[in-house]
């Protein structure tokens, strides 16, 4: 009954000399404007106070499964987001409704807001009143996870190198690329612990911009051309220069090459992934780090900070990335400050990040502190319960940081002597 009166309601709404009409009825495109949340805390007296956050809906991204009838974040949402307000624009073909209490009541996009704190029914039906399909939005939020950090120094490993520049998973290996006497050089673990004697990498190559992808590793040399290898020690040049390489997902190797940020998945063939704000990327303590959505496996999102001369903050960089090289995979996008987000990730000497706990993690500067962002580096906080880097860490030099096997990893260089070597791990 409900569904008759719905396609009689748009049937006699809209007149021929309105629109054409036709028999198509879809939803193509799914947005948000910002989501401002007010968030209850403690003054240091002790005393109750608000203060408020928001979210940049130009940084929320939808997915639209036509087949399903679903509408969904790609990512979740920070878990104090309130859903009570939010304000949508939808792109669609026929006349749109919301159900609110078992009603359908149309959407005329004047910038009403929807309460999405629970998944919303939608319809659209056809201007001929002949189709109608159903779909279902909703806005996933983070759950809140307090698990203590619990951190071992290992002494007792035997690594050798005196700096560890890079520290990345390889065949279920872990390689840390750095400094030995006065060559740089690779060792190798499977456990951590137990390391391979240092070996000198075989041509000049920047251990900073080594990344993987498949059963290669990627680094540039002195002269910008790329290099692999397929053991991290032996290297050969390709005949592909760059101006610099950022790194790598699941899918593709970044460069900034030709004045943009340009993709490949064999250096062969090179797409544009992004040519906006390009004045605004990271210039050192460069990491890319890559993770699955909460909502689609098939689909990674890629964060992208460090640190640029010309910002008081640190900058960070987002997109979402698929094995397609169009389509869902999206240019990256640079996060902005704003005068609403006054929460951005401080410019920290030695800057690392890792994701984590489902979280994005940071840390550097004193390294007395982890800073968190739950919404893929748009806003960061500054932990104070449960989580902090280990106690006894240098101030103001870099650790290399690796999640790997369930374990969080952190090397950092001594006065003297071999790297200092911690596993961390989560106390549930």
């Amino acid at each position: 009954m409900m569904l008759a009166a719905v396609i009689g309601l748009a049937a006699s709404c809209i007149s021929d000399d309105e629109v054409d009409s036709t028999s198509e009825c879809f939803i193509n495109g799914f947005a948000i404007k910002d989501i401002t949340s007010t968030l209850h805390t403690l003054t240091k007296e002790g005393i109750d106070s608000t203060y408020q956050l928001t979210i940049g809906g130009s940084n929320v991204k939808f997915n639209i499964d036509q087949v399903n009838g679903r509408i969904y974040t790609v990512d979740s949402l920070p878990s104090w987001t309130d859903l009570s307000r939010v304000v949508p624009s939808i792109g669609y073909s026929g006349n749109l409704y919301v159900m609110i209490d078992s009603v359908y009541y149309p959407i005329t996009g004047s910038g009403d807001s929807l309460n999405m704190t629970q998944p919303i029914n939608l319809i659209v039906v056809s201007t001929d009143g002949t189709s109608i399909k159903h779909y279902t939005a909703e806005i996933s939020l983070a759950t809140v996870n307090t698990d203590s950090l619990l951190w071992t120094r290992l002494t007792d490993s035997n690594i050798q190198l005196t700096e560890v520049k890079r520290l990345t998973t390889f065949a279920e290996k872990m390689y840390a690329f750095g400094t030995y006497g006065s060559n740089e050089a690779l060792c190798t673990s499977t456990d951590g612990e137990n390391w391979t004697t240092p070996q000198p990498l075989s041509t000049d190559i920047s251990t900073n911009s080594i990344c993987t992808l498949g059963t290669l590793f990627y680094a540039t040399d002195t002269d910008g051309i790329i290099n692999t290898s397929t053991d991290g020690e032996n290297w050969n040049a390709s005949s592909q220069a760059v101006e610099r390489l950022l790194g790598a997902d699941n899918f593709c190797i970044y460069a900034i090459k030709e004045g943009k940020i340009m993709a490949t998945t064999d250096l062969n063939q090179w797409y544009t992934a992004g040519t906006k704000n390009l004045d605004n990327l990271p210039q050192s303590c460069v990491s890319l780090i890559t993770y699955p959505t909460h909502t689609n496996p098939n689909l990674m999102v890629d964060v992208m900070a460090g640190l640029n001369p010309t910002q008081n903050n640190a900058v960070t960089w987002y997109k979402v990335s698929a094995t397609e090289t169009s389509g869902s995979n999206q240019q990256w996008d640079y996060i902005s400050i704003t005068s609403e987000n006054n929460y951005a990730l401080p410019a920290l000497d030695g800057l690392t990040i890792c994701h984590f706990n489902n979280a994005l993690y940071a840390t550097g500067g004193t390294n007395k502190h982890f800073y968190r962002s739950d919404d893929n580096g748009i806003t960061w906080h500054q932990v104070t319960r449960y989580q902090f880097p280990p106690q006894d860490m240098r101030t103001n030099v870099t650790a290399t940081t690796l999640v790997w096997n369930g374990n969080v990893w952190m090397m950092q260089a001594t006065e003297a002597g071999p790297v200092s070597v911690w596993r961390g791990k989560l106390n549930k």
